[in-house]
């Protein structure tokens, strides 16, 4: 509407200045002289002068005037203001639209501007009681896609999002009118957003890890690397390839807590003394907690070789008590 009245006043004030010109053509200006069209409103319909021009009347009386002087609320050429829209009729003059053009020039420009917007393709902005429909033929002349499936998003290499999120992703763009270019910008986003958050917790968790794997040295001391064997025999001997990988990718395989669990459950499937190796069966080193257990129960067995002299196996007997006593105080 705006636009419409601003033509229109436009219009209005071409159609007076031709007006205007025609009739200085013809002789009805200022005594038929080269008079400026901004400058008519001085003109009053007193008399003529000699030159030609037009005289205010004598309201004096005809007492004598002091030379210079001009009757009150008459403004002479000289001392106009500098308006072009003086010279328009007064609806015209107060219109608003025309504040912004300086001079005929621009007001000139102005309307070349608008005869070419006339016939360019334009989009009405809907209104506070608009409806859905309303905003998606908007949408859509903006360059929304028909369909969902039109949207070619991309996230960013590394960023872990699955193909649901990703369907998701694009069925919300479609219903909210965001157009692809949007769209685009907003899964990168997200995409920087989600790299920063798991790179942000693999550190966190490496260095969780780190900090309990040094807990579990202090706490298993010399026999760290036997339970460490335990552990890594129970993942040979029953996890798949797919498992050990998943250990790896996941960084479960550094876990203290799991670690701890293999560990135990190796101490029960190979005794505290012995785990299995690859070519058989070697002794690991003892904690001096396992060494005192593995003495109190062969004292507590008096049917063992370490108590029966003539047993051949006596002296392999007396040797192990020996060395389980040495790892009890190391």
């Amino acid at each position: 509407m705006q636009f419409t009245k601003g033509l229109t006043v436009r219009l209005k004030i071409w159609s007076n200045l031709l007006q205007d010109e025609k009739d200085t053509g013809d002789g009805g200006g200022a005594g038929g002289g080269s008079g400026s069209i901004l400058t008519s409103f001085s003109t009053g319909s007193g008399s003529k002068d000699t030159q030609g021009g037009t005289n205010p009347p004598d309201n004096t009386g005809g007492k004598d005037k002091p030379a210079g002087t001009v009757n009150a609320g008459t403004t002479t050429a000289k001392s106009a203001p500098n308006d072009w829209r003086l010279g328009l009729p007064a609806e015209l003059q107060e219109d608003a639209s025309l504040g912004k053009f300086t001079d005929i020039p621009a007001l000139a420009a102005g309307y070349i501007n608008a005869q070419k917007l006339i016939g360019a393709d334009k989009i009405a902005i809907p209104g506070k009681h608009a409806s859905d429909e309303d905003w998606a033929g908007v949408f859509k002349k903006l360059g929304l896609p028909e369909k969902v499936e039109e949207y070619n998003l991309k996230f960013k290499e590394g960023a872990t999002i699955d193909e649901g999120f990703t369907n998701d992703f694009k069925t919300t763009a479609h219903k909210l009118g965001i157009l692809p270019k949007q769209a685009q910008a907003l899964a990168d986003w997200f995409s920087d957003v989600n790299l920063q958050a798991e790179t942000k917790f693999l550190d966190e968790t490496k260095a969780n890890q780190t900090k309990e794997l040094d807990g579990l040295k202090a706490e298993w001391g010399k026999v760290y690397d036997a339970n460490l064997s335990r552990a890594q025999m129970v993942l040979k001997n029953f996890a798949d390839k797919e498992i050990l990988q998943h250990l790896n990718d996941t960084g479960l395989g550094n876990d203290p807590k799991l670690i701890k669990l293999l560990a135990g459950v190796g101490k029960k499937m190979y005794g505290e003394g012995q785990i299995v190796q690859g070519d058989g069966t070697a002794t690991a080193p003892m904690s001096p907690t396992e060494a005192k257990k593995a003495v109190d129960s062969i004292m507590g067995n008096q049917q063992h070789p370490y108590f029966l002299k003539e047993h051949p196996g006596h002296k392999a007997a007396v040797k192990e008590v020996q060395d389980l006593f040495q790892k009890m105080y190391q």
